[in-house]
C-alpha cells in the first residue's frame, strides 16, 4: 500500500469538464475515509461542481478539497506554461474513478503515478487499475492511527431539524446505530424518530433487538408477497404517522414504491426533503422483481439525496441519477470485540460461515463441497443460520462427518461467541447487497475468505492484503482459498491483523453515524 516513500497524502483528480457520470464524487467518499492529513486536489470545472462541493461540505472537507480550476492547460484543454502547473509528486496519485473520468481527463497517463478505479486502463499507459477498497487502503500507511470521529460536539448547523427514519424492523445490528444518532441529534438540538414498519420478521426469530432506547413507532402494516422468499410491508398509516410527527427531513429506507415512494409523495406535498437509504446494487438490481429501472429512475428524481450502504450501492444510485448528491453510509454494526481464541493449537483450522438460510443464492453448498474435494485438507466448517435450505445442507454435509459442524439459528446476541471458536470465516454469498457478517469477521480481526459479489468486499477488501477475495464460485475455487488459510498461519494472522485495522480506521458504527450526519446536512441544504 501506498508508494515507496510512504502513504499517498494527495489525490489529483482532473477533467475538462465536470460532468456526473465521470464520477469524480468518489475521490471524495474516498477521502472522507482517509487519513486526517489526506487532500484531494480537482484540477478543471464544469456543471457538477456545485454537487462535488455540497458532498464535500456535508462531510466537513472543505479544508481537504481544492478545486484549481483549468487555467494551466489553456481554454482547449491543452497543457500550457503556467507556475502552478498540475503535478503528481511524491506521496501524490492521479486518481481516474471511471472509464469516463479517465477519458475527459487534464492529466493524462505519464503525468505522474495513477490509478483507474473499476475499468481497465490503456495498454502501456503506465496506469493501475483498483478498487475503492484498494484505493482508500493505498492512502493508509502503517503508521496511521485509526481515523477518529467527532465524539458529540459540533454539529450546530443541523440544530431544529426533525428526522424521520422509515424503515423495516428494529434489527439487532440497527438498533445501536439509531440509539448513536438520536443522542448525537439531541446534542446538537435535533430530533430523531424512527418508524418501524413490523417488529419483527417471522422466520428471524433469532435477532434480538434489546430495548429500543429511542423515539420510534411501529406502524401498521401487511405483509405483501413479492417472491416465494420475499414480502414487503405496506404501511396503513404512514402519512398519519409522519404528520403526526411533523418531520423537517425523511429518509426512506427502499426503492419500493410501497415505502420509499409514499415517502416522496408526502415530501412533495407538503416541501419537505426525502432522501432514499439503500443498499440495492446492479447485481441485485437485476434479481429485484416488481419495479424496473425506469420505476426507479421516476422515485430518485422525486428525492433530494441519497444514504448509500457503501461504493457500489453508490454506483447503482449514480447508474440512475448521476447528479443525485449521495453519502456513503457506511453500513456498520458493532463489531465482536477480539478475543484469544479457543481452538486446539495444531488442531484443524476451524472455519466460521454466517447465513440467513431463508434467502436462496447464499453458496454454503460451495464451502461443504470444497471440503468434500479436499478430504486431507485440516479444516472443519462451522455454519450458523437457519432456514428452509439447512436440510439441504444437512443432506450434503452427511458424509462429512465431524468436519461440518451445523448449529441452525443462533441468537444473535450469542453468535459472537462463534466468532471467538473461529479460527478464518468465509463468506461465499452470491446475494447479499453488503454484508455485515464480513464486516463483524473482518473488525473481530478473522484471517476472511469472501466471493467477490458482497457489496462490502468492494468497500472493504483488497486481496492479499485483508483477505482472500474469491473471484471463481465453484467448490474448486473455495478448496485452494481454505488451502491458503489452513496451511500458513504466517498469512492468516497478516491477513487478520490488517482486516482489524481496516475496520478500526474507517468503518466503525462511530464513522457510520458521522457519514448519517453528513446525509442529514445533503438533505437540509446545509452541505
Amino acid at each position: 500500500m501506498g508508494t515507496a516513500a510512504g502513504p499517498l497524502r494527495r489525490i489529483v483528480g482532473s477533467s475538462a469538464s465536470f460532468e456526473p457520470e465521470e464520477r469524480l464524487d468518489v475521490l471524495v467518499h474516498a477521502l472522507a475515509q482517509a487519513p486526517a492529513a489526506t487532500t484531494l486536489d480537482l484540477w478543471g470545472d464544469g456543471p457538477d461542481r456545485s454537487r462535488l462541493e455540497a458532498i464535500a461540505r456535508a462531510y466537513d472537507l472543505e479544508d481537504r478539497v481544492r478545486f484549481l480550476g483549468a487555467e494551466p492547460f489553456g481554454h482547449s484543454g491543452v497543457r500550457g506554461a503556467h507556475p502552478s502547473e498540475p503535478s503528481v509528486g511524491d506521496g501524490a496519485i492521479a486518481v481516474y474513478p471511471s472509464a469516463r473520468s479517465l477519458a475527459a481527463a487534464l492529466l493524462r497517463p505519464g503525468d505522474g503515478p495513477g490509478l483507474v478505479v473499476g475499468a481497465d486502463p490503456p495498454e502501456g499507459s503506465g496506469l493501475e487499475r483498483t478498487t475503492f477498497a484498494g484505493l482508500v487502503e493505498a492512502l493508509w500507511g502503517p503508521g496511521d492511527l485509526p481515523g477518529a470521529p467527532a465524539a458529540g460536539e459540533g454539529n450546530a448547523d443541523l440544530a431544529g431539524a426533525r428526522v424521520a427514519i422509515l424503515t423495516n424492523i428494529p434489527a439487532h445490528y440497527r438498533v445501536p446505530l439509531f440509539e448513536t444518532l438520536a443522542a448525537r441529534l439531541e446534542a446538537a438540538g435535533a430530533h430523531l424518530r424512527v418508524l418501524f414498519l413490523a417488529r419483527t420478521y417471522r422466520r428471524r426469530a433469532w435477532m434480538r433487538p434489546g430495548e429500543l432506547r429511542f423515539d420510534h413507532v411501529f406502524l401498521h402494516s401487511v405483509g405483501v408477497p413479492v417472491s416465494p422468499a420475499r414480502r414487503l410491508f405496506l404501511s396503513l398509516d404512514l402519512e398519519r404517522a409522519l404528520r403526526a410527527y411533523a418531520p423537517t427531513l425523511v429518509v426512506a429506507g427502499s426503492l419500493s414504491p410501497l415505502v420509499a415512494g409514499r415517502a416522496v409523495r408526502f415530501g412533495r406535498r407538503h416541501g419537505i426533503p426525502v432522501g432514499l437509504w439503500s443498499g440495492a446494487t446492479a447485481r441485485s438490481a437485476a434479481r429485484e422483481p416488481g419495479i424496473g429501472e425506469r420505476g426507479r429512475r421516476r422515485l430518485l428524481a422525486g428525492a433530494g439525496f441519497g444514504a448509500a450502504y457503501g461504493v457500489e450501492a453508490a454506483d447503482y444510485l449514480a447508474s440512475l441519477d448521476p447528479g443525485l448528491p449521495v453519502a456513503i453510509v457506511r453500513n456498520a454494526a458493532p463489531i465482536p470485540a477480539p478475543r484469544a481464541r479457543t481452538t486446539e493449537p495444531g488442531g484443524p483450522l476451524e472455519v466460521l460461515t454466517i447465513a440467513d438460510l431463508s434467502t436462496p443464492g447464499k453458496d454454503v453448498d460451495l464451502l461443504i463441497r470444497a471440503l468434500a474435494a479436499r478430504p486431507s485438507l485440516p479444516a472443519r466448517l462451522t455454519v450458523a443460520g437457519g432456514g428452509p435450505g439447512l436440510e439441504a445442507l444437512r443432506s450434503l454435509a452427511a458424509p462429512l462427518g465431524d468436519r461440518v459442524r451445523l448449529l441452525g439459528p443462533v441468537p444473535s446476541d450469542r453468535i459472537h461467541e462463534e466468532y471467538a471458536r473461529a479460527g478464518a470465516f468465509a463468506f461465499p454469498s452470491g446475494v447479499d447487497v453488503f454484508g455485515l457478517v464480513l464486516l463483524e469477521a473482518m473488525g473481530a480481526g478473522l484471517p476472511t475468505a469472501t466471493s467477490d459479489r458482497p457489496g462490502a468486499a468492494s468497500d472493504l477488501c483488497v486481496d492479499g492484503h485483508n483477505a482472500i477475495v474469491v473471484r471463481e464460485a465453484t467448490p474448486d475455487g473455495w478448496a485452494t482459498a481454505f488451502e491458503r488459510l489452513a496451511r500458513d498461519p504466517g498469512e492468516r494472522a497478516r491477513l487478520g491483523t490488517a482486516a482489524a485495522a481496516t475496520v478500526a480506521r474507517r468503518w466503525t458504527l462511530s464513522h457510520s453515524v458521522e457519514a448519517w450526519l453528513a446525509a442529514f446536512r445533503l438533505g437540509l441544504g446545509r452541505g
